[in-house]
């Protein structure tokens, strides 16, 4: 059974298995713990927020980090900043579920309460990174634009509106 939870700025520092998830999925963005750390902690609301997905062992498997862009606007645009699983949970489901899951609650107790709404979803990745497939089959994401030589090759730009993403969610 997989869980998903939205991590409190307070326990971010104590999440060595979120850094160790970064550092497992994302080697070549921070050098070594300490930078690991900052990041971390750099990226910790109001305007980011992590969900982790863990097992039935309460080992974290998976996170999210879900940024808020361009102001704490009524109709609020998302990105999705970061997602990795580890590898021994790849291919099961795991990140569609923390998509899907930590989505919706960012909806209901973050954007709801302040009587927002989600205008659309915005990713990058790499042009040859298969979690463009995942983005258009669990979000409806298409292709918008391509940057060239930005990470460490071209990146694509994906936007999941509003209605695709209520269809795609049954929201």
């Amino acid at each position: 059974m997989i869980f998903i939870k939205k991590v409190k700025r307070e326990h971010l520092y104590s999440q060595r298995q979120i850094m160790r998830l970064n550092s497992e999925c994302f080697p070549e963005d921070n050098r070594d713990l300490e930078t690991q750390k900052k990041w971390l902690l750099s990226n910790a609301g109001p305007r980011n927020n992590y969900y982790v997905a863990f097992n039935d062992e309460k080992q974290t498997i998976g996170y999210i980090l879900w940024k808020e862009n361009g102001g704490f606007r009524e109709e609020a645009i998302l990105e999705l900043e970061q997602i990795g699983v580890t590898e021994t949970y790849r291919n099961q489901g795991v990140a569609s579920k923390l998509i899907q899951v930590s989505l919706k609650d960012y909806i209901k107790t973050i954007l709801e309460p302040q009587e927002r709404t989600l205008k659309l979803v915005t990713l990058t990745t790499g042009v040859e990174n298969e979690a463009q497939r995942l983005y258009k089959k669990v979000l409806g994401a298409e292709q918008v634009a391509t940057l060239p030589d930005y990470y460490d090759g071209d990146e694509l730009i994906m936007f999941a509106r509003k209605d695709t993403i209520e269809k795609k969610l049954n929201f």
